[in-house]
């Protein structure tokens, strides 16, 4: 859910979200399976907002509680994240081109909460404790005739070596 909040075009929200999923190909074998859930609580702030470009500066705070389980084996993963993040989005529109671009910087906690989801750790190097990431991706889209677009989409990431794998 997401609202309008005063007058300049600000925003704030709420989410949650749920994911059930089961591992397939070899690990389907040993019941490789688990879930998520994410409580969301985001904002957005235009910076200017013009007929052929914008900035806005986005916020947020995100709990995650995580399980990965080897149902085989009774083996229960069970581990939290606590994170907040901040950064720019913005648009620009020239002629034919297209532009959407984004920046985010991500710092966060991991907490595990079973045995198992602590040796998981130790094996990959994961240690509980904080970790950041900055994020930032790029898409340009140029107009080609009236029919034919060419589009190109760049992602990338830096992380610290304490990043779980269920936030890269």
């Amino acid at each position: 859910y997401e609202t309008v909040v005063g007058r300049g075009g600000s925003t704030l929200g709420v989410g949650i979200s749920r994911m059930n999923y089961e591992v397939g190909g070899q690990l389907a074998k040993i019941g490789a399976e688990g879930k998520s859930t994410t409580v969301t609580i985001f904002g957005r702030v235009p910076i200017f907002h013009q007929t052929n470009r914008s900035l806005a500066l986005r916020y947020g705070y995100n709990y995650r509680d995580l399980e990965d389980d080897i149902t085989a084996f009774d083996l229960e993963g069970k581990k939290h994240t606590h994170s907040i993040y901040a950064g720019l989005v913005g648009s620009q529109q020239s002629g034919g081109l297209s532009l959407d671009y984004s920046t985010n910087l991500t710092l966060g906690t991991l907490s595990y909460d079973s045995f198992y989801s602590t040796v998981l750790g130790m094996v990959n190097n994961v240690d509980e404790g904080t970790y950041a990431k900055l994020e930032a991706d790029l898409t340009a889209v140029q107009q080609i005739g009236h029919a034919t677009d060419f589009l190109v989409k760049v992602s990338g990431q830096k992380a610290s070596r304490n990043l779980d794998s269920s936030e890269e």
